[in-house]
């Protein structure tokens, strides 16, 4: 069997009988050239310069800049040529070219506030449209100016602080955001992040953390219940919310289609659950200290729930819950629109609430 042909490389067989390969990307224009680059981790992107000379400015046009540390982290004088590679890099990008995708990963305890801050900010003055920065501390601190940036659609962080008072917060195309880990100076910052995502489709919350004048404290204690009715996400899709510690935070994901709510205590027990007009799916993860009302009454309002899944902590003692959780299953009979109830078995930490009905 004859050997197959590299699918980058063209035979060609002149008139004086010599067979000659032609490289088939020699074909292809410049700018299409550019966007398969920009599927390609940057390093790699840059390395394609050296193929010929035609190949050596395209790097620079590329619209997605991916940037990982791992390789660099641990030594502080291989980090230092990580930033040097980094700084090399994006100023060397054509600067009227905008960027559509940016991801960094900065992981190292070497990182500054100071590069990070030049980084990002590189990214937003070149309308970036997703922006995607993990580090490895929560005390990276990330400029506010991300809240104002009007291009972006996609915006992933995890583990970041904004210390500062956030004058002004406008995210008008934002579609998609995920908080995970994320340190804010005040609870009103989160509140007035959710109130200025008109278009938000896609919200994963893990993690929240705030200051007040007694401390830190985590996702949903200080959290005003005033404040967090006046939130309004009407084209809201997915939400999924980790470790939050009350029922609260269900007033701003009430147009929701699919709901992950993973609670930890349940504070404010005389909260209003609010209609779920829109919820098809719910996956609900719980701990101790639950109070199995809440979902009897988020049943109740959700009209239109086909879904549901319960997963139940290994920490839980499941004896306590053996009464209440009958008087759910009640509550599950008679919900005419419920299609499947699942329950997974024990896995990764969680119990099987199968086994309190059983």
């Amino acid at each position: 069997m004859a050997e197959a042909e590299p699918i980058s490389r063209r035979r060609q067989i002149h008139n004086t009988g010599v067979t000659v390969y032609r490289d088939r990307f020699s074909d292809l224009s410049d700018s299409l050239i550019c966007h398969i680059l920009s599927y390609i981790p940057t390093k790699e992107a840059v390395a394609t310069s050296i193929l010929a000379k035609r190949w050596k400015p395209l790097w620079r046009y590329t619209h997605s800049i991916d940037f990982d540390d791992h390789k660099y982290k641990n030594n502080e004088t291989r980090y230092s040529r990580f930033v040097h590679f980094v700084n090399t890099i994006l100023f060397s990008l054509d600067n009227s070219h905008p960027i559509k995708r940016f991801h960094l990963k900065s992981k190292s305890t070497f990182t500054s506030n100071e590069n990070m801050n030049v980084w990002v900010n590189f990214a937003l003055q070149h309308k970036v449209e997703h922006l995607e920065i993990e580090s490895g501390q929560i005390t990276t601190k990330l400029p506010s100016s991300i809240f104002t940036c009007k291009t972006i659609v996609v915006m992933k962080l995890h583990q970041a602080k904004f210390d500062d008072a956030i004058s002004s917060i406008r995210l008008p195309s934002l579609r998609t955001l995920h908080l995970c880990d994320v340190f804010f100076s005040s609870s009103w910052c989160l509140v007035e992040l959710l109130s200025n995502c008109e278009l938000l489709e896609n919200l994963v919350i893990n993690n929240i953390i705030t200051q007040t004048h007694t401390g830190f404290v985590y996702m949903g204690i200080s959290l005003s219940v005033n404040l967090l009715t006046t939130i309004d996400l009407p084209k809201l899709i997915s939400a999924e919310v980790y470790f939050s510690n009350h029922w609260v935070v269900l007033t701003a994901l009430s147009k929701a289609k699919f709901l992950l709510f993973d609670l930890k205590k349940c504070y404010h027990r005389d909260v209003r659950i609010p209609i779920f007009q829109n919820l098809a799916h719910l996956e609900l993860r719980f701990d101790v200290d639950y109070d199995w009302n809440y979902l009897a009454k988020i049943l109740q309002n959700s009209p239109n729930l086909q879904i549901l899944v319960l997963k139940a902590r290994a920490s839980l003692n499941l004896a306590l819950c053996k009464n209440l959780m009958r008087r759910i299953w009640e509550q599950l009979l008679v919900h005419a629109n419920l299609l499947r109830v699942s329950s997974p078995h024990h896995h990764q930490g969680h119990s099987s609430v199968n086994n309190i009905l059983n």
